[in-house]
């Protein structure tokens, strides 16, 4: 069988990224690198006379190729990191971002859940929330909601994998049953809706808006279209002084936060990320 050094099979890689648009960073590189052929970068330098067999050189140039295409690398390498722990995704969820982080912060140090509380996370994709607020606080129980069996069947699996007790139901917001088909009442409601306006569906990379999926992506021509249903269900989905904190838009934070008001919610603040953007909005029920 014929076999490849492993500098040559990068080097192969870095002369066609070279004639490409979009360019791999030299760590997604070695992601895939490492991913295809089991070869870390430590072990390459440890191991200059590293062979790799045709196989896994296949494998390589193809991931390469994906990436090259303008697929994002964690659906390439099949997980993302959130939070310290690795998350399988797939086209069926949203790639877990760092400033998601401040939902799963702001739940642990300053939501002041009672021992034994219940927490909904709506929009729950591959579960990221719910099961790192689980595996961090056992005694909060968790729950993850969806419209999508396929991102449920994501959010599941990484539950399992991860050895997370979470319970997720697929539901759709906006039924008459919605209320109903819950464990209701929780103590917390948590949420990343879809908040991106289909107009700004231009303005994004061609790795989200050709790849992430839309239906977690876009809200259509209203950016407060889900801020309003969650503002509406909250009363009936919550305990009394029941909290609830949701993932906003940049741009209309503020908007969120005065529609919250006007809807009869209390206590309501904005939180911005470590680039001082509006991200996360917080508020009560009476």
């Amino acid at each position: 069988m014929k076999s490849f050094s492993a500098e040559h099979i990068l080097k192969e890689a870095l002369d066609v990224a070279r004639t490409r648009k979009e360019k791999p960073s030299s760590r997604e590189f070695e992601w895939m690198f490492e991913a295809s052929t089991g070869l870390t970068r430590l072990a390459r330098l440890s191991q200059p006379d590293a062979t790799i067999d045709t196989a896994s050189r296949n494998r390589f140039l193809e991931m390469c190729e994906r990436r090259m295409a303008g697929e994002p690398v964690q659906y390439i390498l099949g997980e993302a990191s959130f939070f310290g722990y690795t998350f399988r995704v797939n086209s069926a969820v949203l790639i877990p971002r760092p400033e998601t982080e401040l939902l799963v912060e702001w739940v642990l140090e300053q939501s002041n859940l009672p021992p034994g509380a219940k927490l909904l996370d709506i929009g729950t994709g591959s579960g990221c929330i719910p099961i790192t607020v689980a595996l961090q606080n056992s005694e909060i129980a968790c729950s993850g909601i969806d419209l999508s069996a396929d991102a449920l069947e994501v959010a599941r699996l990484n539950a399992t994998s991860l050895g997370a007790s979470v319970r997720f139901s697929q539901l759709d917001l906006y039924s008459e049953s919605f209320v109903s088909e819950l464990d209701v009442p929780f103590d917390v409601l948590i949420s990343n809706p879809p908040y991106i306006p289909d107009s700004e569906s231009v303005t994004l990379s061609t790795e989200v808006r050709d790849h992430e999926p839309g239906l977690a992506l876009f809200c259509g021509t209203d950016p407060l279209l889900f801020y309003r249903k969650i503002a509406e269900l909250a009363p009936l989905v919550l305990k009394k002084a029941g909290k609830i904190a949701v993932e906003v838009h940049a741009d209309f934070g503020s908007d969120v936060l005065e529609m919250f008001v006007h809807s009869g919610l209390r206590n309501t603040e904005i939180i911005h990320d470590l680039s001082n953007r509006e991200r996360i909005v917080v508020a009560e029920v009476d």
